[in-house]
């Protein structure tokens, strides 16, 4: 039972290292003036387009937002949301 919470609460840790690494990779210089696509984050984050995808929608559910344009998808920080 002991390892079992164990590795629940690295899960969550990790979960939230993660989020909190894409939320600054969305803060940080040239992300704040042009965003970043999903293939930015993946080359700058050394994981698969998949998964750099799965960490941007997660953080769109809150320190993101996300521009559909003909162009592709950009992502953003969310400074209303944030600074607000």
């Amino acid at each position: 039972m002991q390892l079992k919470k164990q590795k629940l609460i690295t899960e969550i840790h990790s979960a939230k290292a993660t989020l909190s690494a894409t939320r600054e990779a969305l803060s940080s210089e040239p992300a704040l003036s042009r965003g970043l696509t999903v293939e930015e984050l993946s080359c700058c984050a050394g994981v698969s387009v998949v998964l750099a995808r799965e960490r941007l929608a997660a953080a769109a559910a809150g320190a993101a937002c996300r521009d559909d344009s003909v162009e592709g998808i950009r992502f953003y920080h969310n400074r209303i949301l944030l600074e607000a």
